[in-house]
């Protein structure tokens, strides 16, 4: 089979694929991949944020490693990263997970959280508690919340 190329999550690193990686490259070449942004790299502008920017910059790593092509997992952000690059005719198999088709509520009250943290207001913090809540409120099912309230009520 072609090489799996796994793409994560905004807020993921490479190493958020290690405990499945020994797993997955059994029987084929896998390929945790960081989009700019992510792990140690460098900040970055809105322009290298952009997917059409991580895709050009997937498809220059991809050629560079000389594969036709490539089955694609992405989680979330790499789910979108990933659809993008399914555009260029390299992928063979394409997994999304965490990847919704519109923005909820929920959805934006994590957009507006992020835009107070990236604002520097409410210097008590309190943003940051609110925000962390709101990320725990869209990532995590009902049964999980209900399962694990007691270290929630800790904050």
């Amino acid at each position: 089979p072609p090489p799996l190329l796994l793409l994560g999550g905004t807020s993921q690193s490479i190493s958020s694929w290690s405990p499945h990686v020994s797993q997955l490259s059994k029987s084929r070449l896998v390929i945790a991949y960081e989009c700019c942004g992510q792990g140690p790299s460098p900040p970055l502008s809105h322009e290298t944020c952009a997917i059409e920017s991580q895709v050009s910059t997937l498809e220059k790593f991809v050629n560079e490693l000389n594969l036709e092509e490539v089955d694609v997992a992405g989680l979330s952000f790499g789910s979108r990263v990933g659809l993008a690059f399914s555009r260029t005719g390299k992928v063979n198999k394409l997994h999304v997970s965490g990847l919704t088709r519109t923005r909820d509520d929920n959805s934006m009250k994590v957009l507006e959280d992020w835009r107070g943290i990236l604002n520097g207001s409410d210097e008590d913090h309190g943003i940051l508690k609110r925000f962390a809540e709101s990320v725990i409120d869209v990532s995590y099912s009902e049964g999980f919340k209900e399962k694990n309230s007691k270290w929630r009520e800790k904050w």
